[in-house]
């Protein structure tokens, strides 16, 4: 197959375009970033240590009340899960956020996207995972990505808190129910915090652009803080324990606290006066209750969801828990953006042209069958990456692709069973996981996320780099291209530190660290003829060219 020059240029061209955009593709380097930890946001009810058997309970609580409301400190007994003094336990709740530095970043108004990680709502290993933090790899990862991008991303806890072992399948559903309300209102907490900090805040985020992103149970967060904010919604549908009685909810508001997040009385957060609004939310194999909590006007959504997710479905079904119970219907990504472009909530980017390998690879899904599973339309499915991999023999079907461990970590050497790890456990949905596969489906994550996050939050502009830190392109050429047997990567001013090569489809082929040379032979090998995307990092960013071989 032979193609001409004018029309791989042409072919290319948005992809090209968008890799030197900010917001978009890498425009810092890892040694531009800094990272700032634990970052303190919160204090409030720990759901896991408390007795709700106790005497003293509702005591403690009134005063805890009246230390939040006058700003005291709260007694050590309280933070310390072992003293037996008190019955009710708090919990601290801290982010650590990721930035270009700003000697070499100077944008004053820089978006902000909040990351929830995974986990089922339980620690590990309590989860029976060898994951579930705000440091899992894939959560860090998927940050300084974003940040190299020029966002501000922040790894952000949420409480954990719900029981699965609870003899009750009514007692389950509304254990877990509880949980991810008061998840919820945690990142509704983290983002009132960020506003609080206003425009001088140490990071330069522009307080009125955040996104939120999560992956697994911390997509279900972050769609619910998107969409769950109507007070009616707690008495509908699967919120009720007795579907003929509208007037009792699982969740109780007098105990956990309204819909935005303030008043009740276990809860502790008080509202400072600053919205909580957020402007766009992405899920990876997350989930949603209730599609009906998507308004007319409401944010637009992007989802990467496995098609044969079997912990969230891929559109709508049973969630089961660890359990065989069925806790109850869940909406995964395809029918989140099902609701979204029906009602037009996808807008901001549903005519967002083709060219890039992730947006053609999407839409390339879009109206087929795959392996049994129906994708819908291209107008029904925008904002919706589909994620195909192998079927497995067994019933356990890939659901995470872009979650990795260490295989010896503390967390992953615990049995939860005789002989059996949660390493072992978490490789049932996640077969062949490895830090290379893991980051390779990060690279697609944050390819497909960050053009719909900067296209949703409309940032202001900002420049690249200072005179002296530049992050402008650099004189690199890729010679011959088209090629035959060999093309030579030439950097005339900044050595080369890396080279990945991905197919029009954006998964990634070959990746070489490079001994900082300036001139890399790359041989051809048993690579087809086609077009390629050549992403090659020097010092201060990153360019993406176009490379044909015949």
């Amino acid at each position: 197959m032979r193609y001409r020059l004018h029309t791989v240029v042409a072919i290319l061209f948005w992809q090209v375009g968008l890799a030197q955009q900010r917001y978009v593709d890498e425009v810092f380097t890892e040694a531009q970033l800094e990272l700032t930890t634990d970052v303190a946001y919160a204090t409030n009810t720990d759901f896991l240590f408390i007795n709700p058997n106790c005497a003293t309970l509702m005591a403690e609580f009134t005063d805890l009340q009246a230390f939040t409301d006058q700003g005291l400190p709260y007694p050590g007994a309280y933070l310390d899960p072992d003293d037996p003094s008190t019955c009710v336990k708090l919990t601290s709740l801290f982010m650590d956020i990721h930035a270009p530095a700003q000697d070499v970043d100077p944008c004053e108004a820089r978006p902000l996207v909040l990351v929830l990680h995974d986990g089922g709502l339980l620690p590990p290993p309590m989860n029976a995972r060898p994951y579930g933090m705000r440091t899992d790899s894939s959560v860090t990862a998927l940050c300084r990505t974003l940040a190299r991008r020029g966002y501000v991303a922040a790894a952000v806890d949420q409480r954990y808190g719900w029981n699965p072992l609870i003899t009750s399948l009514d007692a389950r559903r509304g254990s877990f129910l509880n949980a991810i309300y008061r998840a919820m209102h945690d990142v509704r907490a983290a983002v009132r915090w960020w506003r609080a900090q206003g425009t001088g805040n140490g990071w330069a985020v522009d307080p009125d652009r955040i996104a939120v992103v999560g992956a697994g149970s911390g997509a279900m967060v972050a769609l619910a803080t998107a969409y769950w904010d109507d007070p009616e919604e707690l008495f509908s549908g699967q919120l009720l324990p007795l579907p003929w009685d509208s007037t009792i909810s699982y969740i109780d508001t007098t105990l956990v606290g309204g819909i935005d997040g303030t008043g009740g009385h276990w809860n502790l957060y008080r509202d400072n006066g600053h919205s909580a609004e957020i402007q766009f939310v992405g899920s990876l194999g997350g989930g949603l209750v209730d599609t009906l909590w998507i308004a007319p006007g409401d944010i637009p959504a992007a989802a990467l969801h496995c098609i044969h997710d079997v912990t969230f479905p891929f559109d709508h079904g049973t969630w089961f828990g660890w359990l065989v119970d069925p806790l109850f219907q869940v909406n995964g990504g395809q029918a989140v953006m099902r609701r979204s472009n029906n009602l037009g909530n996808n807008d901001p980017f549903s005519n967002m042209p083709g060219g890039d390998p992730h947006t053609d690879r999407a839409r390339s899904l879009y109206g087929t069958i795959v392996d049994g599973v129906t994708i819908g339309n291209g107008a029904q499915a925008e904002g919706l990456f589909p994620v195909v991999r192998p079927m497995n023999a067994s019933a356990f079907q890939e659901s995470q692709p872009w979650h990795w461990w260490d295989p010896q970590g503390t967390f992953a050497l615990v049995e939860i069973a005789p002989g059996f790890t949660t390493h072992d456990q978490a490789l049932l949905y996640n077969p062949d996981m490895s830090a290379t596969k893991g980051m390779a489906y990060i690279d697609t994550v944050a390819g497909y996320l960050a053009p719909r996050i900067k296209l949703s939050l409309d940032p202001l502009d900002c420049v690249v780099g200072t005179p002296d830190h530049g992050t402008e392109p650099h004189s690199i050429k890729v010679e011959p291209n088209p090629a035959k047997d060999r093309f030579t990567i030439t950097s005339s001013d900044s050595s080369v530190h890396q080279w990945r090569l991905f197919d029009q489809q954006g998964r990634l082929l070959r990746s070489e660290v490079s001994n900082h040379a300036r001139t890399i032979i790359i041989e051809r090998g048993d690579l087809p003829s086609g077009l390629y995307l050549l992403h090659v990092q020097v010092a201060t960013g990153t360019e993406v060219l176009p490379v044909v071989l015949e």
